[in-house]
């Protein structure tokens, strides 16, 4: 296939600890997609926990080379569908290649055939290329999975690296106490042991773009349920598209390097805008009981200029902040306590 003919693709993965959000963000970002470019984009969701399902993971603990086996065969899987989607190749070809290929270390315990089907299965939305009006079109593949660890995440970047694909890390962010919560309303089958959730929590690499590549384009998302949220996500998803990864990256100029960080720059404000939005409204909210008319009117400008001026000194980096948005607690604090020292003329 010719490369114009070539489909864009962008590889999304997300990271975060067990009912942080992360399953729950993907399909609210399908919903939200549902009828977009609905003929030249397409938004396809893989789920880790459905290939490996949750009794195999539980028994990760007793066979210490289990999850590196598994997560060998899911990226060697992975790399074969973009390849078979990109070269025009029919879907059929992706067992036939798997089968071959993927280690059978894990045959007792979850064969290499029951693996296979669940990931193909999976792929059932995915247009087959040789008969297909919309061979070309675009797809954006969501990954489900926890990549708490920085090479895991970096696996992932590696393979979009590699086949010249978009790249984003999508990372809702929960307190420990919420994500205990959450998965307590889970079906009993579904649910996570408590001290898996803070074994991971512990564990967690926090995005850092100055050391880690894969974490160049990661977006923080505090509420999964938020449309605003979704669109952001959305425009950046085609962002991605417009601008894969390229083999060299590693060796991109300062420039292209600082484009990049600015898109993350760019997130974090979003966030800080979502925050101070919440803030003014509870505000006003509760000022309505004692103030109306003119006097509310003007107590709501003062808190947009508020608003405004913490914004822009974030935007001019007038404004620095010590906490990470992975840190939603402080990093909610810390916005507003900048909002409140704000001094109006």
């Amino acid at each position: 296939m010719e490369e114009s003919q070539k489909r864009r693709i962008s590889l999304v993965t997300t990271m975060g600890i067990p009912a942080s959000g992360k399953t729950s963000l993907c399909q609210e970002l399908l919903k939200f997609v549902s009828g977009k470019d609905s003929e030249s984009r397409l938004f396809h969701l893989i789920q880790y926990d459905v290939i490996v399902p949750l009794r195999v993971q539980s028994q990760f603990s007793h066979h210490p080379n289990l999850a590196k086996t598994l997560r060998m065969n899911f990226l060697s899987i992975l790399t074969h569908l973009i390849q078979v989607l990109q070269e025009g190749k029919s879907l059929t070809e992706l067992t036939q290649l798997a089968e071959t290929e993927l280690s059978s270390e894990a045959e007792e315990i979850l064969p290499k055939m029951d693996f296979i089907s669940a990931f193909v299965s999976q792929l059932s939305t995915i247009p087959d290329n040789t008969t297909s009006s919309s061979a070309v079109s675009d797809l954006i593949l969501l990954i489900d999975d926890n990549n708490y660890y920085k090479s895991m995440r970096n696996e992932f970047f590696q393979i979009a690296k590699s086949n010249g694909l978009g790249f984003c890390v999508l990372y809702p962010t929960a307190p420990l106490k919420v994500c205990y919560e959450r998965n307590l309303e889970r079906d009993e089958a579904a649910r996570i042991p408590s001290k898996v959730i803070e074994d991971m929590s512990g564990k967690l690499e926090e995005p850092n773009p100055l050391q880690n590549p894969a974490d160049i384009l990661c977006l923080q998302v505090s509420d999964v349920l938020d449309p605003s949220t979704h669109q952001m996500i959305y425009d950046t998803l085609l962002y991605t598209l417009q601008n894969p990864i390229r083999p060299n990256l590693a060796k991109a100029s300062s420039e292209e390097i600082a484009k990049e960080r600015r898109i993350c720059a760019e997130n974090e404000i979003h966030q800080a805008d979502l925050i101070l939005r919440k803030w003014i409204h509870k505000e006003l909210t509760l000022a309505s009981f004692g103030t109306k008319g003119e006097a509310l009117r003007k107590k709501s400008q003062e808190y947009q200029q508020k608003k405004q001026k913490v914004l822009e000194g974030l935007r001019s980096t007038e404004i620095q902040v010590t906490s990470s948005p992975g840190d939603e607690y402080e990093y909610h604090k810390e916005i507003l306590g900048l909002a409140r020292s704000v001094k109006l003329e």
